[in-house]
């Protein structure tokens, strides 16, 4: 499998080295895919942020949701960002603002400052009752993504021993 980091560096570097051209960015997509099913949730957002702009891959969507929601999932908190963008705009998903809120507000409480203002932006368009559900959401999403982490982290420290 290798090192997730030293792969997901590789893959970043590969990224900004425009010389190689395309035969670069595919085989720094294929490193940064190896990084992500290793778990490195850098690479993870790195991936959906790729396959979300189409730059150096082929738009993809499906694939975009499914890496970001991978990283969000695990505790990420630009995952939780990113893809709180995609419910916030409905681009590959269903316009969701009560979703976008979760994810937002998950993101802040993650410190990732920019979801502060992405989160009061949202919030200005719920309506009352809404809003109450998305902070519910958030607070149970929260305790679940918790216990997800804990485990995750559980499952490293023994594979190290």
């Amino acid at each position: 499998a290798g090192d997730a980091d030293a792969q997901y560096r590789l893959a970043k570097s590969m990224l900004y080295d425009t010389s190689r051209g395309r035969e670069g960015a595919s085989e720094a997509v294929s490193w940064l895919r190896r990084a992500a099913e290793s778990g490195h949730t850098g690479a993870m957002v790195q991936l959906g942020k790729l396959y979300r702009t189409g730059l150096g891959v082929l738009q993809n969507f499906d694939l975009t949701l499914t890496w970001l929601r991978k990283a969000a999932e695990s505790g990420d908190a630009e995952g939780m960002l990113e893809l709180g963008r995609m419910y916030r705009a409905g681009t590959g998903v269903k316009q969701d603002l009560v979703e976008a809120y979760v994810w937002f507000n998950r993101a802040a409480a993650a410190l990732h400052t920019e979801a502060l203002s992405e989160r009061e932006n949202v919030a200005l368009k719920l309506r009352p009752e809404q809003l109450r559900e998305a902070q519910a959401r958030s607070a149970h999403d929260q305790t679940h993504t918790a216990q997800v982490g804990a485990a995750a982290q559980a499952s490293a420290d023994e594979a190290e021993r």
